[in-house]
């Protein structure tokens, strides 16, 4: 626990306990920066050799589900993933990312990938269900990924990546700001929604 809280994943409460820190706006750029560097690095590692048909397939079929779910939701007419399909969604993309990132055969580089997309996924505020938007833009990046690496095309597939993860974070930091004008806004206008301040 208190390396944990020395690396900065835990802070401790007045009570003496612990609990998960959130991340800061620095924080988030700085572990999408992290992920960017290790995983066009891995990206281009892989394009270099012809990839075996059998994990060409199984990456197809997680671009595929993520298409799937994207016609899901045009036939739904709702605005978003339900909690259901999130879940697949996650299943999908970490799958996609994963299996990607296991065939540069390097263990090490493998295991600060995960950890820094993990403390991505953890740490930053809670995701609503993703738009039709957000999955044509996600479906798209996989698929270019995957051609470009299959075809050993290795400077398209670096820049697909980069471009892929730049526009997540993008994404992510938009949900920060977000959530610090709700807090902000909370705190200055607490009736508005509905927070009674306490009384002395």
């Amino acid at each position: 626990m208190n390396q944990l809280a020395a690396e900065g994943m835990l802070d401790q409460v007045p009570s003496g306990g612990m609990v998960v820190a959130r991340l800061n706006r620095e924080d988030i750029i700085e572990l999408y920066e992290l992920r960017e560097a290790l995983e066009v690095y891995a990206v281009g590692k892989i394009a270099r050799v012809p990839m075996r048909m059998a994990d060409v397939d199984r990456l197809q079929h997680l671009v595929d589900e993520i298409l799937k779910l994207q016609k899901e939701l045009e036939k739904s007419k709702k605005n978003t993933l339900d909690e259901k399909q999130m879940d697949r969604f996650i299943g999908c993309d970490l799958g996609f990312h994963a299996l990607l990132m296991s065939m540069t055969h390097n263990s090490r580089l493998q295991k600060i990938i995960n950890e820094t997309r993990l403390l991505i996924r953890i740490f930053a505020i809670y995701r609503t269900g993703h738009d039709l938007e957000s999955l044509k833009s996600i479906h798209q990046y996989h698929q270019r990924i995957l051609d470009a690496v299959g075809k050993q095309q290795s400077e398209a597939a670096m820049t697909a990546i980069a471009e892929h993860i730049q526009a997540s974070q993008r994404e992510r930091l938009n949900e920060y700001d977000h959530w610090k004008r709700e807090i902000a806004l909370q705190q200055s206008v607490p009736a508005f929604f509905g927070i009674r301040k306490p009384t002395s």
